[in-house]
């Protein structure tokens, strides 16, 4: 009996992972495997035609959107969208970053030419 509890207890501890990893946060793991994961150009087209498809207030998105999504599951289609918001938030930092680094110069040049 002894044995048997010391079994179960670590399937206990893999339940929370898995949960951890369909909702909310996902850690940098996740991002690596949805980079990792191939995605045809038409499963990427299909992901972004189901998301104007069913918008946030739909009831079971994720399920309705991974339907549409050949060969992907809820939460892979789950991870690859948080991948690309992702991405597109750093672009959009790192362009900010570079204008105002751009901007920074040219302005105090022509004040300090003044």
């Amino acid at each position: 009996p002894v044995e048997e509890e010391q079994e179960v207890a670590p399937e206990v501890e893999a339940a929370p992972k898995k949960v951890k990893t369909k909702g909310g946060k996902l850690g940098g793991a996740a991002e690596g495997a949805a980079e990792a994961s191939k995605w045809s150009q038409q499963q990427q087209k299909a992901l972004e035609t189901a998301l104007i498809k069913f918008p946030k207030s739909t009831t079971d998105r994720w399920v309705k959107i991974a339907k549409c999504v050949p060969e992907k599951s809820t939460e892979e289609c789950m991870m690859r969208f948080k991948y690309l918001a992702e991405m597109i938030k750093k672009k959009k930092k790192e362009a900010e970053g570079n204008q105002a680094d751009a901007e920074t110069p040219e302005t105090d040049l022509c004040e300090q030419e003044e």
